[in-house]
């Protein structure tokens, strides 16, 4: 039998963010995408990008003497990842987190307002959470070897999950008494959650070559599965009033998260997850090994949080502290993309 247990950095492909907050120059303009001098401050670009520390476990037992039989599980972990981003203004500047305003009476590229003079003072928090593991438990079968290499066939069951969350806060105070008491507080938030399981059967082949105390060992596996997703949106708008007696209201809808696409919504989607890796090792002892490889694992029709964000809101769904407002828009609509996570790997393997 075996075990092994491997120190794991890798890398995994981010989730595409949508523009989420901009500058503008004025009331004019306070940060409407497409306009003079609109500049994008957060957003447009990936996230979640960044070196993942991780471990993986693998045990396996040959049945029979001459190991031409086996069974064997693994078990991998990517530590999860938080990105927090906040953002508070000075009273000067302007700020707008852009969309696309789908009342019919504007239909064109809008922007709410977060800071501008005489108008709003706000801050924004923007949270980011990733996690993914994963395992499986296969047979092991030779299929030839000699004194120095062998090649097995490798088939059982794979499972692996990928959840991302994404949160945004607003914390805004009123200076326009046109726009309502002096001095009221809102508080917008935003949330976006995904969650991804893949279930399905695996098969490939596996190999070592050995030339004194050196080997080389290498494996290439392909799983077919389903792969089942659930979104979570969720949003509101909170009413704080610290200068008047009016209670604290609370209405569904942020800005993104509206009636029309909160919710839990789940799908299924057909997928394919290949890995291959390869590793090169040292015999310090018959039952003592230790290595280096490399590993690449690639896993497709995957939904990530971010990327659920429809920045088409009609401008009539956003709350007041009377209530909601009506609309179909933003509207839900799975997007699914790619993922991948490749890195190194630092390994000890007891054989005995």
């Amino acid at each position: 039998m075996w075990a092994s247990v491997d120190l794991l950095l890798w890398w995994t492909r981010g989730h595409n963010l949508p523009p989420l907050l901009t500058r503008g120059t004025g009331p004019a303009n306070p940060g409407i995408l497409g306009q003079p001098g609109t500049t994008i401050i957060f957003g447009n670009a990936a996230l979640g990008e960044s070196m993942r520390v991780g471990v993986r476990p693998r045990v396996g037992l040959w049945i029979d003497e001459c190991q031409t039989l086996g069974i064997e599980g693994s078990f991998f972990y990517l530590g999860q990842v938080v990105d927090e981003f906040c953002f508070c203004f000075p009273p000067g500047d302007v700020i707008s987190r852009p969309f696309f305003n789908t009342d019919p009476a504007v239909n064109a590229q809008d922007a709410e307002l977060v800071v501008l003079p005489g108008v709003l003072a706000g801050c924004v928090k923007i949270t980011a959470t990733s996690e993914f593991y994963g395992a499986d438990a296969n047979i092991r079968r030779n299929l030839c070897c000699n004194c120095n290499s062998r090649i097995d066939v490798i088939g059982g069951f794979r499972y692996a999950h990928l959840s991302d969350s994404l949160a945004i806060v607003e914390n805004l105070t009123n200076l326009d008494p046109q726009r309502g008491v002096v001095g009221e507080g809102y508080i917008v938030r935003d949330s976006f959650r995904s969650v991804n399981n893949f279930y399905g059967g695996q098969f490939g082949l596996a190999g070592e070559f050995r030339s004194g105390n050196i080997f080389v060992d290498w494996r290439a596996l392909c799983a077919l599965g389903a792969t089942h997703h659930v979104i979570f949106i969720d949003g509101s708008t909170t009413f704080v009033d610290a200068v008047t007696p009016l209670p604290t209201v609370t209405q569904p809808g942020g800005l993104l998260a509206q009636p029309s696409n909160i919710g839990r919504w789940d799908r299924s989607s057909f997928s394919v997850l290949p890995e291959v890796g390869v590793n090169l090792g040292y015999a310090v002892s018959p039952g003592l090994r230790l290595y280096v490889g490399y590993t690449f694992l690639y896993w497709n029709n995957v939904a990530r949080a971010a990327e659920q964000i429809n920045l088409r809101v009609d401008g009539r769904q956003l709350p007041s502290r009377a209530g909601p407002g009506t609309g179909t828009d933003p509207e839900f609509i799975l997007e699914r993309n790619d993922f991948w996570a490749q890195g190194i790997n630092f390994g000890l393997q007891l054989r005995y």
